[in-house]
């Protein structure tokens, strides 16, 4: 997810696309190439031929889960150009009131389906909403905040 504008990269919610996980192409190659190579070395049968003596390998159906679950993480395109995530009320409440992002709303302060990103991202979400509103959708990206709360 490297090409196109700044514009394209700003999610209606004041974050950028770029910044996060699901849009990490390596990081899904690696994760397909690692399952593949798991399941053509059987490593579940090493694991199980290991556990006796080492216990954690008794663990390998829980990593071959997260590997599946991190998978199904993958976004194709940022929100905006109709990736991110099926169903977003935040992007379609945007669109339905004809705003470029929740920053032209009155109500982004106190809107409640920004709540949950807010828990997850912290003061980012705001931030990066007033430094939109301030700069604009293309000239906002120097200011942004940490996408994550341990960035």
């Amino acid at each position: 997810m490297n090409e196109g504008s700044q514009k394209d990269f700003t999610a209606y919610c004041g974050l950028c696309c770029q910044d996060c996980i699901p849009s990490k192409k390596r990081l899904f190659e690696l994760i397909r190439e690692l399952s593949f190579l798991a399941s053509e070395l059987h490593l579940d049968s090493y694991a199980e031929l290991k556990t006796p003596n080492n216990p954690i390998f008794a663990n390998y159906a829980i990593f071959e889960s997260m590997l599946s679950e991190l998978a199904w993480l993958e976004c194709a395109a940022p929100c905006r150009l109709g990736g991110g995530k099926t169903e977003c009320g935040i992007r379609d409440c945007a669109i339905a009131r004809g705003y470029e992002g929740c920053w032209e709303c009155a109500e982004m302060k106190e809107c409640k389906r920004l709540m949950p990103l807010r828990a997850f991202h912290g003061r980012t979400i705001d931030e990066n909403l007033d430094a939109i509103k301030e700069c604009g959708i293309d000239d906002w990206s120097p200011k942004k905040g940490n996408h994550y709360p341990w960035s």
